[in-house]
């Protein structure tokens, strides 16, 4: 079956995935993974409506821009890309990028890695918040194939040792790694991975 994709339905399911307390608890993680410092600047990849952007702006006073293919937001579209090459020559630069629930969506990974390389300032950070393919097979696994419904949106499901290998493919280095979000007694994958990581030097 061929599922079209709505970016207006899309909005909606995301303003009320954002409002979980499951999400909020992520955000937090990745507050903490960022360390957001004085005078940073940061890009939200992968931005929706600019929910984590805003939360950033309006907690640290921070600097957030943010990139999607589709502008769902209203307040924050003058900080928002929509094409990747206008980012890139843009002649930003910035301290920190992150992916939050957004890096298993992107087609054509190697180039955007490479692309965002050239605005990641020296010593700057990228940070990956992204669902864990192992927590999928093994939920996979328990329930009925007629009743599994998978995010027609991703392209690609990473474990820690891909996401790793991926990274270094790239040229990044990897910083810590590590799976959290076990949120059911008894499973034995988190739902979760996240990996923060650095360019290599040449």
């Amino acid at each position: 079956m061929n599922i079209q994709f709505d970016p207006l339905i899309y909005k909606e399911k995301l303003k009320e995935f954002n409002s979980s307390e499951k999400y909020w608890k992520e955000v937090h993680l990745l507050d903490k993974l960022l360390n957001i410092g004085d005078s940073e600047i940061i890009l939200d990849f992968g931005c929706g409506i600019g929910t984590v952007m805003d939360f950033f702006i309006t907690r640290y006073n921070a600097s957030v821009l943010g990139f999607d293919v589709y502008d769902y937001t209203n307040g924050l579209k003058d900080k928002v890309f929509t094409d990747l090459d206008t980012l890139t020559s843009s002649g930003s630069s910035f301290n920190k990028i992150y992916f939050f629930h957004s890096f298993a969506h992107i087609k054509q990974i190697a180039d955007v890695l490479s692309k965002l390389k050239l605005i990641l300032s020296k010593d700057s950070e990228l940070v990956i918040i992204t669902p864990n393919l192992d927590f999928d097979n093994f939920f996979k696994s328990k329930i009925k194939e007629s009743t599994y419904r998978p995010d027609t949106t991703v392209v690609e499901h990473y474990n820690c040792e891909k996401l790793h290998n991926l990274m270094a493919l790239n040229g990044f280095q990897t910083v810590n790694i590590g799976q959290f979000g076990k949120f059911l007694p008894g499973e034995p994958f988190n739902e979760r991975i996240f990996g923060i990581f650095k360019v290599i030097e040449k």
